[in-house]
């Protein structure tokens, strides 16, 4: 499980990053949380109970949206020839807020790149995801689903105790058992039909028939990669479809002429 901590490391470095996308934009219908109930309207102007500041008023998502005026910061985001705390209601031109913003983000997306970045985004190419939606009280909580495309396995989705209901997500890649699926005759267009989950609760089997809500869509996308260590890559050529899950085991190879099954991959 992510601690609170890495969550706000890697928060800070998107919020660096993505400047124009680092703060709550629009409200949205929130779901039951400590001290209000599901549907309550959340924007960043919200009370974040029960967390209080010194004036006994409580933090909202604007009053605590820079880590700067707290008095830290994390390895690779800021130049540490410069004292992080800084009083953020501190005039700055408009040209020395620009040059700030664009050095923090050439700073991130630096470290970034060094830290996450793998040798499947040297080459980039065409990318395939995954993504599993599901209705968290049709789930029995703490589980987890088990992804498998082509009978390869792909990853793990952790459904935790809470939140106890609401809809749940995760998007898993998938290049990395593609190639077993051509080795099984399938082609890139049918992967939506051949991914297959096994649900797991305390180590015993759920069936997948229980969750109705349980979906599948699978992304196809374009990667270019970075031109420079301080670039991310370029995504483009995104399309969306929605699949068929199946129970882990009943997914079967493409059998050739002769009756033999095609090369497949490991069983879980």
């Amino acid at each position: 499980m992510m601690h609170h901590a890495n969550v706000d490391r890697l928060w800070a470095f998107w919020q660096a990053s993505m400047p124009n996308e680092g703060t709550l934009s629009r409200p949205y219908a929130g779901g039951s949380r400590f001290t209000t109930p599901e549907g309550t309207t959340i924007s960043s102007s919200s009370p974040l109970s029960p967390f209080f500041n010194q004036g006994g008023l409580p933090y909202t998502p604007d009053t605590v949206a820079s880590i700067q005026q707290f008095g830290y910061t994390y390895d690779g985001l800021d130049d540490p020839n410069i004292p992080v705390k800084r009083d953020v209601s501190e005039p700055r031109s408009r040209a020395r807020r620009r040059r700030d913003d664009a050095n923090r983000r050439h700073r991130a997306i630096a470290t970034i790149n060094k830290l996450y970045r793998g040798k499947s985004h040297d080459k980039g190419g065409e990318v395939y995801l995954a993504r599993i939606n599901y209705r968290a009280e049709e789930v029995e909580r703490p589980s987890k689903i088990h992804v498998y495309l082509c009978n390869e396995f792909v990853g793990d989705i952790a459904v935790m105790a809470e939140p106890s209901k609401g809809p749940g997500s995760a998007t898993l890649p998938l290049n990395k058992a593609f190639e077993t699926c051509l080795r099984a005759g399938v082609t890139p267009d049918k992967i939506r039909d051949n991914v297959s989950v096994r649900i797991t609760v305390h180590g015993k089997d759920m069936p997948l028939d229980a969750i109705k809500t349980i979906k599948l869509e699978v992304e196809h996308l374009d990667e270019t990669p970075p031109a420079s260590p301080s670039e991310l890559p370029k995504i483009g050529n995104r399309r969306k479809f929605q699949g068929h899950l199946k129970p882990h085991g009943s997914w079967k190879p493409k059998r050739d002429e002769e009756g033999e099954s095609l090369s497949c991959g490991q069983k879980g």
